[in-house]
């Protein structure tokens, strides 16, 4: 990730390691959050991992982020020196940091379904009023009618919670009650594409695409996962 300090704004590319899927679903997991089978956690991993998305929070005051959120608003509006209370996150295909996708379009590819398309959507990150150290956040979600620029339906939203520092120590309680609520369902992550030769054809794939935006000529490429 890169943080840009005179911006506020952090921005994290889609890389190895930054992310895991649950191969399964958890006992007491909520039904829509959770893919049921190893190959449905494959499926959404695929979807996101081509997609080539960066995604940025721009980070600001809990009140500064009233202008843009009505509700849900979990922060602290009071506290009006802590910079780093509410984020706003976009998403930018390709890591073009001079646009930004509405992030309703992820709705329709995790869940490969085109119907969604058009959906709008709007994330933030509020941190918690009880938080140590930026231990626990509300990752709200909002979403909107196709055609809206309104997103007033909250659906999906979760606490995000720090279960290992940056010195790879546990956080309590989040540690233990993440390792009791995952129980034997393993975690998948994606570390890397599988040999040089398959790099080499996910960058072409990646640099066509980009050059098609360039000169305005654009058609979707879904090149199949080979990783």
């Amino acid at each position: 990730a890169q943080w840009h300090e005179e911006e506020g704004l952090l921005v994290l590319p889609w890389a190895p390691w930054m992310w895991s899927w649950a191969a399964g679903r958890p006992t007491h997991a909520p039904s829509d959050l959770y893919s049921e089978s190893q190959g449905a956690a494959l499926a959404n991993a695929q979807s996101l991992i081509l997609s080539h998305t960066a995604i940025s929070a721009k980070f600001g005051t809990c009140k500064e982020g009233t202008k843009y959120t009505n509700h849900p608003i979990v922060c602290n509006t009071k506290k009006c020196e802590d910079r780093m209370a509410y984020g706003y996150m976009q998403i930018h295909q390709f890591g073009n940091m001079t646009e930004a996708s509405d992030v309703g379009s992820l709705l329709s590819a995790i869940n490969n379904n085109p119907s969604l398309l058009g959906v709008s959507g709007a994330f933030t990150l509020q941190k918690h009023p009880h938080s140590k150290d930026g231990s626990m956040w509300r990752r709200t979600s909002q979403w909107g009618c196709a055609g809206s620029n309104c997103a007033s339906i909250e659906s999906g939203s979760y606490d995000l919670v720090k279960v290992i520092d940056a010195d790879g120590n546990f956080v309590q309680p989040w540690y233990d009650e993440f390792i009791k609520y995952m129980g034997d369902v393993p975690l998948m992550t994606w570390s890397g594409w599988k040999d040089e030769a398959a790099r080499a054809y996910h960058r072409a794939m990646l640099e066509a695409a980009v050059a098609k935006i360039q000169s305005g000529e654009w058609e979707r490429l879904m090149p199949v996962l080979d990783c």
